[in-house]
């Protein structure tokens, strides 16, 4: 289609060409073709009359013929037909976002004296206490660095300061104010909404929303704010007024702490293909500057089971907003407990240097009471000269945090064929661990005379053989060391893969000089399946190597040696180093968490995975970790048991609080990752299936249903049915998540169709896992910083505009200009109009009479 444009009319000529489907090259060669033959064939009819009459009249009859053939040509060829335009103007409607969330009810005294001023003055804040000439004065005395003194400016100033941010809102809707709602409804109509993480409609009169903003009820999901609310609200009303919607305002402080990024709506509303953009105009209502704050962020427990008598570590990230230099003290306290009445709180401090963000914290806390612990965190600042900060808002500066701790102990059976230094390190160190129950076996001691088997408990020593088929699978987790083929028969080995696949213990895989990893690699055997790495190979480096850690491994929670992980990083380069080692390439589906470097300029991941040291895998129900070491203990050069003891322990522990978590048969194991949960958590749900299962193809359904007690011995209510995705990297584990759940105990059952009957327990039963959610923190007042950038954002992917409270009268001439109008079009197709033919048919008589004039017909 090709459009002309005619002058001084609202009007287009369209030429619609007749061989519009090819492209325009095509279109045109091929027309200019047919045109060509056709005045080809005109100037040989010229020519041939040139013979029998005079050029006058053969000139004539050519130029006739000519507009003949235009005339046609334009018809039939190009099909022009006329395009009129015509604009209706329609309802204009305005959404009005009024921002409920507690955050509002924030005053903001820290702001800049100037920056109180010019509100005072444009929101008409104080004109009992003081003209705009006052005002401007003051304004231009603080410019000049000459703060004013005088006892009304005080007042002005003390006004300011205690309105809260939502009485910013309130007075540019109130006609003391901009008269908001007054002015737009002149020219539109209006919807007025309020929201938080709900949204819901607000009256049309200033009277009965001022007495909304000020009433100590509170509504439910207030807690936090969904700035995608209106938004999505704005693109409704697009759908139902089309064009009829001219603008968005939302009024609020930028706090968005609820689902997705709210930018992305936004950019939907302004920018459409087939659809007017709707601009969003923001109105900020807090300050530029934060409140000074110390508020956490997040808290959580890891491990989220312990033993008794085990330690937990209490990560803890913390936001500070304009707060000086000093230092942070952070209190850790147990709750009340009669029969441990002298627990102390743990306490650290923490530099802060007044410009930068605090670094996360990593706590250690020993649990002594088996229990489900609700353990208090708070956090104080307190500034360089000694003096506790005066905070805006202290209710965020605590938080509670659970963790299980578990009555019994994490049982661990050390293996090895002989007493060598990493055995006896290792044994020593698990012995003095009052959290846990280790037993070893040493299959070639160096004993002078014998020592009867009873004995051997008694005395604390290795027993010679290995537990029977009924106390092998009570371990949580077996450390295998450097044993031989001949201490340990495939009969054995067969065993342990049993302990690992059906029963979901941990096994870790030490590597020794004499035998392991290396003299059980033919096909078939158990502990080769069971190994991690393939291809395994001595490494010798005389002058020594570090284990280098992974990205994966750096985020691996039982290889933390320090608080933080960027700590822990540096503490692993500066352990002692190794001289030998048994590395491999990690087998599919296995992470790498360690490995030797080769210093060779390649694909780092590729050489990590080719040079792995220390790699996890899953392996059936259980888990399998090689450790291709056989030099740990030189960890406690000039440290005693402090590395060492922590690597270890951390692994065991690790190994240990799986069991709680999962639920489950010899078919399948599945549960939550973590016991307790907070309603604004992701809930994590992990479902592990056997070998011996049928593999699910991509089509496979498969779900995870949660149920909800309402009461406690009450019915209980189906939530949600939440999709398993296969794990990309591990085979036989099934993911998923769920956000959003109210506060309660919880059960998850499994659906997936295709192993329906391995569902089951032993009664029949549906198999379940059970779990809690927690009320949730109250997000909200995490953050009490304004966030600016995220109202610029709304506004200029729209196409709207931000402002500040004061400069919201520009908004309001703003939208008084827009008007709604709608564009209709009247097509007039003239290669189907009748009157077309009047001058085709004109032409040829006209040239026909002239012909017979000639003499030529």
């Amino acid at each position: 289609m090709y459009r002309i444009d005619l002058p001084f009319t609202d009007g287009h000529l369209l030429l619609l060409p007749r061989l519009g489907s090819m492209p325009r090259f095509g279109q045109l060669c091929i027309l200019a073709i047919v045109l060509g033959l056709l005045l080809f064939l005109v100037f040989r009819i010229y020519s041939y009359e040139l013979r029998f009459t005079s050029k006058r009249p053969a000139r004539a009859l050519f130029a006739l013929r000519m507009g003949i053939i235009a005339l046609i040509f334009i018809v039939v060829g190009l099909k022009p037909s006329m395009r009129y335009v015509a604009y209706q103007t329609i309802p204009s409607h305005v959404l009005i976002a009024l921002d409920r969330s507690d955050s509002m009810g924030i005053a903001d005294p820290q702001r800049d004296p100037i920056e109180k001023l010019e509100l005072a003055r444009g929101l008409k804040l104080v004109r009992d206490l003081a003209d705009d000439a006052q005002i401007n004065a003051w304004i231009e005395q603080l410019r000049n660095l000459n703060p004013p003194t005088s006892g009304t400016y005080q007042r002005v100033i003390e006004r300011i300061d205690a309105l809260p941010r939502k009485g910013f809102a309130e007075r540019v809707l109130s006609p003391e104010g901009l008269a908001l709602i007054q002015s737009l409804r002149e020219r539109h109509k209006l919807e007025i909404v309020g929201f938080s993480q709900q949204l819901g409609p607000l009256p049309g009169n200033i009277e009965s929303i001022r007495a909304i903003l000020n009433s100590d009820g509170k509504t439910p999901g207030e807690s936090y704010t969904d700035l995608k609310l209106p938004l999505k609200r704005a693109l409704e009303m697009r759908e139902e007024y089309k064009e009829g919607l001219v603008g968005v305002v939302i009024l609020s402080d930028g706090q968005h702490n609820w689902g997705g990024a709210p930018g992305e709506l936004a950019h939907q509303l302004g920018h459409t293909d087939n659809k007017l953009g709707v601009p969003v105009y923001t109105v900020v209502t807090g300050a530029r500057v934060p409140p000074p704050d110390l508020a956490i962020v997040f808290v959580k427990a890891t491990p989220p089971i312990v033993f008794k008598h085990g330690s937990a570590s209490i990560d803890i990230r913390m936001l500070a907003n304009n707060l000086p230099e000093g230092k942070i003290k952070i209190t850790v306290a147990y709750p009340d407990a009669p029969e441990l009445p002298n627990r102390k709180p743990v306490i650290e401090y923490v530099d802060y240097d007044g410009v930068n963000q605090p670094a996360p914290r990593s706590i250690p806390v020993k649990m002594d009471r088996a229990a489900t612990e609700r353990l208090t965190v708070t956090v104080e600042m307190i500034a360089k000269n000694g003096e506790k900060v005066d905070e805006r808002f202290t209710e965020n500066n605590k938080r509670d945090v659970v963790v299980n701790v578990a009555p019994d102990k994490a049982k661990v059976l050390v293996i090895d064929g002989e007493a060598r230094w990493e055995l006896h390190y290792l044994h020593t160190a698990l012995m003095r661990d009052e959290t846990m129950e280790t037993k070893s076996v040493v299959f070639d001691q160096p004993r002078i005379g014998a020592v009867k088997d009873e004995d051997l408990a008694q005395m604390k020593l290795p027993d010679l053989k290995l537990p029977g088929p009924d106390d092998l699978p009570r371990n949580d987790c077996i450390i295998l060391g450097d044993v031989g083929p001949e201490q340990l028969p495939v009969d054995e080995r067969s065993r342990l893969e049993k302990f690992v696949a059906d029963r979901g213990g941990t096994l870790v895989i030490l590597a020794g000089k004499r035998s392991m990893p290396l003299e059980f690699l033919k096909k078939g055997d158990p502990l080769g399946r069971m190994l991690p790495i393939v291809n395994p190979r001595v490494v010798n480096k005389p002058d020594g190597f570090q284990a280098t850690l992974t990205g994966e491994g750096t985020q691996t929670g039982f290889l933390r040696l320090e608080a933080d992980a960027g700590s822990s990083q540096e503490r692993w380069s500066t352990l002692p180093p190794h001289y030998w080692a048994v590395v491999g390439k990690a087998k599919e589906g296995a992470a790498v968490l360690a490995f030797v470097p080769t210093g060779e300029r390649s694909n780092l991941v590729e050489q990590e995975r080719a040079n792995a040291l220390i790699v996890r895998q899953n392996y059936g129900f259980g888990r399998v970790v090689y450790v291709g070491l056989d030099s740990t203990w030189r960890w406690r050069f000039k440290q005693g048991d402090k590395y060492h003891h922590r690597f270890w322990s951390q692994v065991i522990r690790w190994a240990a609080s799986d069991r709680a978590l999962i639920a489950g048969n010899e078919h399948v194991r599945f549960g939550i990752r973590e016991p307790v949960y907070r309603s604004d958590q992701e809930i994590e749900m992990i479902v592990r299936l056997g070998d011996k299962v049928k593999k699910l193809d991509v089509n496979s359904l498969a779900g995870a249903r949660l149920y909800r007690k309402t009461k406690p011995g009450g019915p209980e209510e189906a939530i949600a049915l939440t999709k398993l995705k296969p794990h990309t990297e591990v085979p036989g584990e099934l993911d998923g998540a769920q956000s959003n759940l109210p506060p309660g105990d919880y059960a998850m059952e499994l659906v997936i169709p295709d192993i329906e009957e391995k569902l089951n327990g032993p009664d029949g039963k549906k198999l379940r896992a059970s779990f809690k959610v927690l009320a949730p923190d109250t997000g909200e007042m995490l953050n009490l910083a304004t966030n600016w950038e995220r109202m610029k954002e709304i506004a200029q992917k729209s196409g709207g505009e931000m402002y500040s409270a004061d400069k919201a009268g520009e908004l309001v001439e703003k939208l008084k200009a827009r008007t709604a109008r709608r564009e209709m079009t009247t097509d007039k197709h003239l290669w189907q109009s009748w009157w077309l033919l009047i001058p085709i048919l004109l032409l040829i008589t006209v040239e026909w009479g002239m012909r017979k004039w000639v003499g030529l017909a």
